[in-house]
């Protein structure tokens, strides 16, 4: 059985890390926003940038989204702890499931801490699930985390699309 799972999240990990070519929308910011991420408190004077991501979720059970996986060599093991993910898979034409992952790695010069997904379609929106880092000394992935999302039957509903905020902020020592 946790041999099974193993093989499952690389396949995932791996499917998800050739995403990310084909987003619609992006957009990085200085965020006035304050989170909480491993009982520490990140704001604007902590570096905190949000980046928002959206891709239109095609028919056919092709998976969109986006990993944030740090680069190879060059940095040391304590500063790479493996990638960060959200993207979503169509399941059965009928629902959408959506997987995130915080690594806590850096990615584009940042650490990030915080991986979030929803869906919308027209004014409908899913409510948005959060995957955070762990932190204890150092910064470790924290679990992945899963939420699904009801397709429309009706084939004149607007195109759903699935949007991945990640939360990055400097590296610290």
């Amino acid at each position: 059985m946790r041999f099974t799972r193993v093989i499952a999240v690389g396949a995932a990990a791996l499917m998800a890390s050739s995403l990310g070519a084909i987003a619609a929308y992006g957009d990085d910011t200085s965020s006035g926003e304050t989170i909480v991420v491993a009982g520490q408190e990140f704001g604007p004077e902590d570096g905190l940038r949000v980046t928002t991501e959206s891709w239109v979720v095609p028919s056919g059970g092709e998976a969109v989204g986006a990993t944030y996986s740090s680069p190879r060599g060059g940095m040391s093991t304590q500063a790479v702890w493996g990638s960060s993910y959200a993207y979503s898979r169509e399941i059965l034409q009928l629902d959408y499931i959506g997987y995130a992952k915080a690594g806590g790695n850096i990615y584009g010069g940042q650490r990030i801490i915080r991986v979030c997904f929803y869906w919308t379609r027209g004014s409908v929106r899913s409510a948005t699930t959060c995957a955070d880092a762990r932190y204890d000394g150092r910064w470790t992935p924290g679990p992945e985390v899963t939420a699904s999302f009801s397709d429309s039957l009706d084939p004149n509903a607007p195109q759903t699309q699935f949007w991945a905020l990640k939360y990055s902020v400097p590296p610290q020592g």
